[in-house]
C-alpha cells in the first residue's frame, strides 16, 4: 500500500517479505538445487561487471544480462538504483542508444524508464535478431557431449536452456539431457528411466566412473598381456631353434656312418 507522499507502508512490506520467503521455501525444486550445485563455482557474479557495447553475438548480451541479475540479486540493489548502475555499464553504440531512448520519453513528457526489466525487455528488443529465440532452441536440441565430461556438459546445457527460457524441470528437458550424452553413458543409464534432470544427472556421473574404471583396467591388462605375447614368441624361437640343432645334429651323424661304412 501506498501512502500519502508516495511511501510505502513498511508493515506491507513485511508481509510481501514474508509472503516472498514462503514462495522460495516452496520453490526449492531438485531443479534448482542441481542448478546450484552444478554451477557453484559461477554462481557468484562478478565483482566488477563487464561492460556492453552492442556486440552482434547473441550469447554476449544474454550472458550480460544473466550477469548483471545475479549482481543485483548478490548484492541486493534496490530497485531504484539498478537501472541507472546498469546504464553505466553500457558503452559505445549501446550507451548512446539507451540515452536517446530516455532522452525521447523526456521529449514526450512521460516518465522515464525505471525498472530493470523494462530496460532488460528494451535491450532485448534493440540488440537480439528477431530470430533469436529459434537460434536457441536449435542450440539446445543440437547439444551433444561428444568430448565433453558430464560436468562439462551438464553446465552447457543448463547455460542453453537458461538463454532459450527452459527454466521449468520437465520430462522433455530430461530427455534432451539424456539423448545428449555419448553413447556409451546413454546405453549405461537408458534403462534406469531417470525421471528428473537430477537423477539423470547422478546416474550419468556414475556411468561415467564405471566407463573410465573399465577403460583404465583394459590398459592396465593390455600391458600385461602383451608381455605374454613376447614371451611366448621368445619360447617359439627357442623351440625352434632346438629343433633345427637337433636336426643338423642328425644329419652330421649319418653323414659320418655313411663315410665310416
Amino acid at each position: 500500500m501506498v501512502e500519502a507522499g508516495g511511501r510505502r507502508n513498511p508493515a506491507d512490506d513485511s508481509d510481501e517479505d514474508v509472503a516472498e520467503s514462503e514462495e522460495e521455501v516452496e520453490g526449492v525444486t531438485p531443479e534448482l538445487q542441481l542448478l546450484k550445485s552444478v554451477l557453484l563455482s559461477s554462481h557468484k557474479p562478478k565483482n566488477e561487471l563487464p561492460t556492453y557495447d552492442r556486440s552482434l553475438s547473441v550469447n554476449v548480451l544474454l550472458d550480460w544480462l544473466s550477469e548483471v541479475n545475479k549482481y543485483f540479486e548478490f548484492e541486493e540493489t534496490s530497485e531504484d538504483k539498478q537501472v541507472k548502475f546498469a546504464a553505466t555499464k553500457l558503452k559505445g553504440h549501446a550507451s548512446l542508444w539507451w540515452d536517446s531512448v530516455q532522452a525521447e520519453r523526456k521529449r514526450q513528457h512521460k516518465q522515464p524508464i525505471k525498472k530493470w526489466a523494462r530496460m532488460e525487455a528494451k535491450l532485448k528488443e534493440k540488440f537480439l535478431p528477431k530470430e533469436y529465440q529459434i537460434m536457441l532452441y536449435r542450440q539446445v536440441q543440437n547439444l551433444k557431449q561428444r568430448g565433453m565430461t558430464v560436468k562439462e556438459f551438464t553446465e552447457e546445457f543448463y547455460k542453453l536452456n537458461l538463454r532459450a527460457g527452459y527454466v521449468e524441470d520437465t520430462p522433455e528437458k530430461t530427455a534432451r539431457f539424456v539423448n545428449g550424452l555419448r553413447g556409451e553413458i546413454l546405453d549405461e543409464i537408458s534403462i534406469l528411466s531417470p525421471r528428473t534432470l537430477d537423477e539423470a544427472y547422478q546416474f550419468a556421473l556414475k556411468a561415467e566412473e564405471k566407463i573410465n574404471r573399465k577403460q583404465n583396467a583394459r590398459r592396465g591388462g593390455g600391458t600385461g598381456r602383451g608381455k605374454d605375447k613376447v614371451f611366448g614368441r621368445g619360447r617359439s624361437a627357442g623351440s625352434s631353434e632346438e629343433g633345427s640343432s637337433s636336426k643338423f645334429a642328425g644329419t652330421a651323424e649319418k653323414d659320418n656312418s655313411t663315410r665310416g661304412g
